[in-house]
């Protein structure tokens, strides 16, 4: 029976990205599918013989290297570290490691920027700038507005490219209104509900482009619910909770996805809005959010569970919403849009998203328009 094959773990993807070459290239030299290289890659299929050999010679490996037994490979391990002052130590928070004197320091990774980022022109008057680089250095950019915390994993992912990514913060209405104007390449959006609707994501999608001219692929579905301060000291537990007179909140902005869930929860619960502490307050993003409760600013926010364990928040799971990236089909198979992809498939990808906390890949890469 299937469920009795050993699991195989695939280096494909590490290698193939070693090289520079995208899935569809790769599958061309080797003369496979697109498909067969993608089940390769996550391990589900493992070429015979004649295929293995080729792979691994473009590649200029070997076949052992690029696949193994799940238990003869190596497992994550356990080490001993030494934390930076400053960092936190919070079970689940991400750090960056660098060796020093054989040893591991590690840094929490920080969900705020403390440095002004490098910019590629300045603005010199109304809609004109000065730029520096040349116009070959912008014509592989991907430009994906969305309010994905974790985009920053799948830009790690890319690689030497991932300086071409820009990624823009929008919540799900503006991310889909720029892809409709042809502004930006990739729009991210989540919406758990539309009445009538199968598919709210693709219903919104069609509405944005209603001659059909867009698809839309799952980046993963993640979990949102409430932030609280660690420990919960107020022991919010419930929407409910949000009438309470010592409870202050947190809100996000219209068009937001996670405004959307706020509202809609509110009115089942039988709780308006002018009821609620701090619902006229509202903030631009998952990662804003979580920080004012983790400033003390708000008892409570919704936010993705990513986002609270970034701070070291506690997390009370409301829903689940799958999370999907819409691209117009016009940049659908531009070069950088497919390496950008073909990175959805990579499992070691899909792994670290997940350690990020809430997030589902199952459905990763699958397209749903």
């Amino acid at each position: 029976m299937a469920s009795d094959s050993p699991r195989i773990l695939s280096r494909v993807s590490e290698f193939r990205q070693k090289r520079g070459l995208s899935v569809t290239d790769l599958a061309g030299l080797a003369g496979v599918t697109r498909q067969a290289v993608h089940a390769m890659e996550t391990g589900g299929y493992v070429p015979n013989t004649a295929v293995a050999l080729q792979v691994a010679r473009i590649l200029r490996t070997t076949v052992d290297d690029l696949f193994a037994l799940a238990d003869t490979a190596i497992p994550i391990r356990t080490e001993g570290v030494r934390m930076l002052p400053g960092s936190g130590q919070d079970k689940g928070q991400p750090v960056h490691l660098a060796l020093l004197d054989g040893r591991y320091t590690a840094v929490a990774v920080s969900p705020v920027s403390w440095y002004l980022p490098a910019g590629d022109a300045v603005i010199s008057g109304r809609d004109k700038v000065e730029v520096f680089e040349p116009r070959a250095e912008f014509e592989h950019r991907i430009l994906i507005a969305g309010c994905d915390p974790g985009m920053g994993v799948l830009a790690h992912h890319l690689g030497p490219a991932a300086h071409d990514l820009i990624l823009v913060h929008r919540n799900s209405s503006e991310a889909l209104d720029l892809v409709d104007s042809g502004l930006v390449h990739i729009g991210g959006m989540h919406w758990r509900y539309e009445e009538n609707a199968p598919d709210p994501n693709v219903s919104a999608a069609l509405r944005c482009s209603p001659d059909g001219d867009i698809a839309v692929i799952s980046y993963a579905t993640w979990s949102e619910g409430l932030c609280t301060a660690p420990g919960n000291p107020k022991n919010i537990l419930a929407i409910a909770d949000f009438a309470r007179p010592d409870v202050t909140m947190i809100n996000r902005e219209e068009g937001a996805g996670t405004r959307r869930l706020l509202d809609r929860s509110l009115k089942l619960a039988g709780i308006s809005h002018e009821t609620v502490n701090g619902s006229d307050n509202t903030t631009r993003g998952h990662l804003p959010a979580a920080w004012h409760v983790h400033a003390g600013v708000a008892d409570v926010c919704i936010a993705t569970e990513a986002a609270a364990r970034a701070f070291g928040l506690d997390f009370i799971p409301l829903a689940q919403s799958r999370y999907d990236l819409a691209i117009r089909k016009t940049s659908l198979e531009l070069p950088q849009v497919q390496r950008l992809l073909d990175v959805l498939t990579n499992a070691v990808f899909r792994r670290q998203l997940e350690a990020l906390g809430g997030y589902d890949t199952r459905v990763t890469a699958q397209r749903v328009l």
